[in-house]
């Protein structure tokens, strides 16, 4: 179950760029390592250690996989099925067939209160044991149905059974039998027996883990070790200062102890074989163990909650690590693409606008391949303490970025010569506030038309500042509220600045083209009480391919498509802005209106896509008519709050952040310019009797027309460009599917005010 890769993803088809970074469970089938990550499952095959992807965006329900305290996953050797279990309680079961979901205990409404899964325990007979925040269920794994139900109101962390049939439960009151060789009911809580003090154990206990090994049952308890030959007593006592036992696992030939030293930031693994015989581990391979396989090899693999996959060699062998091609994180602030290469910010930026504590630096996906820039790599994220990255901003001229700190200012780096350039407190007008001198807090980035590069500092006495093409920095006073934030800038060169807080709105900023002259600068603040806005709280404002400003509210969008700063003849605003209306049930309303718009993107047909903390709403360019919707429920969407959407032109691709992670979807559109491209082809081309998608045609103006007509010039099929790219079915007017053949395309620009400009393609279809 591969991924579609971001190369040969097909219309309306998703990739997701989730952060396999950390192995916080695993368990093996005899082929493979499986590691549940933060939210998502990855494989490593044993054989020559190439990786496979699973998330929702291949086939699974959901996200959330993680360690044993909120989700994992489990492999079951005798369906030879792999078990997923999720943070919200739903369970997908991998076969070969495909992916079956069961949402049995997450829909439950007769469950009161912890719903969770913490753990699966399989016997030889298809049954799985699973422990939950309210008891055991069991589930066959041959038909995927539930057996019984026993609601302990207690929290199961592990189960097992013996060579005799036996049931048991470690739970947070200590552990319960189940005699399944009785002919009464499973279920009834009634029919299990506490085990205490009377086999050995103490008379009030917590048993965290529990497993069967070499005829006996094994227990965490108190940071002990228990064992029963017959009667329970203690076989293991931390010989170490600060080492907490964490779990046991029967994943390969012997039993393993795991255990951490929290102070230390260090793991370990005991094995105990069938005599009883204990060897020792390799400590420090792994930082904080959740759990642990060996496989046929003798390769101890780890579950661990720091990043990347480790195991050691035999027991006391070298530690390996397994690095992936992913982003370091699944915190994502700001998204920006040059020349196909994507720039993610990760954040560290309340929604009110406070500072978190946030190092996973920036991500950049570029030719297929992800690099991770975060504290320690480079160095100087360390030594300035360089965290919290809100915003990112490219130079159209150059291979700059720079990258704005809620915390530390701005740095401008160059990534391919690894040079930075730190501007604080200490050689720029980037200053703190009055209440927090010490924290420069670049909340918003973007480059005019003259190259000069706009900066909002977050609550500085002169907030907005200009850092010149040529090197020099300037700082300007606001009529707005100094808590400002992202900037757009329009065809006008005005500044669209986002003020936030209870008195936010937008303040348009004019320098007229004068950078070292403030004395003409113009400024207009925009709230509710001059303009449509329905609410002052703006969260983000965008340009449209027509040069229109399109401002995401709490209440909807409204969008401005004119001067701001013009006047009628008697002195009058009428700049005021439009709110959009669409038809719902033949019923006129506003576009949007109670959706809280938390970002814009634009495609290359000029298609408005409106991220909400409800989805996605893909509106038509006008924004009067839908196009598209995408929520978790109806389609690979990882999650329904929207953080930013950035389109590539290049490629076609809108990339979604949310708070999940980043995905990509592969638009009809891609980016289209006053004239054809030189190379205007048709993709796929020859179309293939088992192709059964749409064919496109590439490198057309914007919005250009098309028709398609046989070798003999009859016309089959007319239609227009979304952006720089046309599609066509492969049919004709009545819809049935057109002969073998060569067919001519003929596209024309729709720009009345430009040169005519035309172009001629083929594409050859095989039937």
């Amino acid at each position: 179950m591969n991924i579609q890769s971001q190369q040969n993803l097909g219309f309306g088809e998703w990739v997701s760029h989730l952060p396999y970074q950390r192995g916080l469970a695993v368990t093996q089938s005899p082929t493979k390592v499986y590691f549940g990550t933060d939210w998502s499952v990855m494989s490593i095959d044993k054989a020559d250690f190439t990786l496979d992807f699973i998330s929702k965006v291949s086939g699974l329900s959901t996200i959330g996989v993680s360690d044993a305290s909120s989700g994992g996953l489990k492999y079951d050797p005798t369906s030879e099925n792999l078990l997923i279990y999720y943070t919200n309680s739903e369970i997908d079961i991998l076969t070969e067939d495909g992916v079956v979901n069961i949402a049995d205990i997450k829909n439950n409404l007769g469950i009161i209160g912890d719903k969770r899964i913490y753990d699966v325990h399989f016997d030889e007979q298809d049954m799985a044991y699973l422990s939950t925040g309210f008891g055991v269920v069991s589930l066959n794994m041959e038909n995927f149905e539930f057996g019984f139900t026993t609601q302990m109101g207690l929290k199961v962390f592990s189960t097992t059974t013996d060579d005799n049939n036996n049931l048991y439960a470690a739970t947070e009151d200590g552990i319960y039998r189940l005699d399944m060789n009785q002919n009464f009911n499973f279920g009834d809580f009634a029919n299990w027996e506490l085990l205490g003090d009377e086999v050995g154990l103490p008379l009030i206990y917590e048993a965290l883990d529990i497993d069967f090994y070499a005829n006996q049952l094994w227990v965490v308890s108190e940071n002990k070790i228990w064992t029963n030959p017959n009667n329970f007593f203690v076989e293991f006592i931390s010989p170490e200062s600060g080492e907490e036992f964490k779990f046991l696992s029967t994943e390969g030939p012997e039993l393993m102890i795991g255990s951490r030293f929290p102070n230390q930031f260090k793991s370990r693994v005991q094995y105990v074989n069938q005599n009883l015989d204990i060897s020792i581990g390799v400590l420090g391979c792994a930082n904080f163990i959740n759990n642990a396989i060996v496989d046929e090899s003798g390769r101890t693999w780890y579950a661990d909650e720091w990043d990347s996959f480790r195991y050691t060699d035999g027991i006391d062998g070298n530690c390996n690590r397994v690095y992936n091609d992913s982003p370091f994180s699944q915190t994502v602030s700001d998204l920006v693409v040059k020349d196909g290469v994507l720039y993610a910010a990760s954040g560290g930026v309340t929604e009110g606008f406070n500072a978190q504590s946030n190092r996973n630096g920036i991500y950049v996906y570029k030719d297929g391949k992800w690099t991770n820039y975060k504290e320690g790599n480079p160095e100087i994220f360390r030594t300035e303490d360089f965290i919290n990255i809100f915003k990112i901003a490219l130079n159209p001229l150059n291979n700059n970025i720079y990258l704005g700190s809620f915390w530390a200012g701005l740095m401008e780096a160059n990534l391919e010569e690894n040079s930075f350039k730190l501007y604080n407190k200490d050689n720029s007008p980037i200053i703190g506030s009055t209440g927090a001198p010490d924290l420069e807090k670049v909340s918003g980035l973007a480059f005019d038309s003259q190259n000069n590069l706009w900066i909002s500092s977050y609550e500085a006495e002169k907030p907005l500042i200009a850092y010149s093409a040529e090197g020099t920095f300037h700082s300007f006073a606001v009529n707005s509220s100094n808590r400002i934030a992202s900037i757009t800038v329009d065809d006008f060169d005005y500044k669209w600045i986002q003020a936030t807080g209870a008195s936010g709105g937008i303040l348009v900023y004019d320098d007229q083209g004068t950078i070292n002259n403030p004395s003409d600068d113009r400024q207009k603040f925009i709230n509710s009480s001059n303009s449509l806005l329905l609410s002052n709280t703006v969260n983000c404002i965008t340009k449209d391919l027509d040069g229109e400003m399109w401002v995401g509210t709490s209440n909807g969008p409204i969008v401005f498509g004119c001067d701001v700063f013009q006047t009628d003849s008697e002195g009058n605003e009428f700049c005021t802005g439009t709110l959009k209306t669409v038809l719902e049930d033949e019923i006129a309303a506003r576009l949007l209106e109670t959706e809280d718009i938390r970002c814009i993107g634009i495609d290359g047909g000029n298609q408005k896509w409106f991220g909400t903390r409800n989805g996605i709403f893909v509106q038509s360019p006008d924004g009067t008519e839908k196009v598209l919707r995408f929520t978790t429920e109806n389609s690979p969407l990882f999650n329904d709050n929207i953080i930013d959407l950035e389109f590539d032109p290049e490629s076609g691709v809108m990339y979604i952040a949310t708070d999940r992670g980043i995905q990509g979807y592969k638009t009809n559109t891609t980016e289209g310019g006053k004239y054809h491209k030189p190379n205007v082809y048709a993709y796929p081309n020859p179309v293939r009797p088992d192709y059964d998608g749409v064919i496109a045609f590439k490198g057309l103006p914007r919005d250009a027309t098309i028709k398609i007509t046989d070798i003999k010039g009859q016309l089959v099929y007319e239609s227009s460009a979304l952006g720089g790219q046309a599609t066509w079915s492969g049919r004709d007017y009545n819809g049935r599917k057109v002969a073998s053949g060569v067919y001519l395309v003929f596209s024309n620009s729709t720009d009345i005010n430009q040169d005519p400009d035309t172009a001629v393609t083929k594409v050859l279809i095989v039937r």
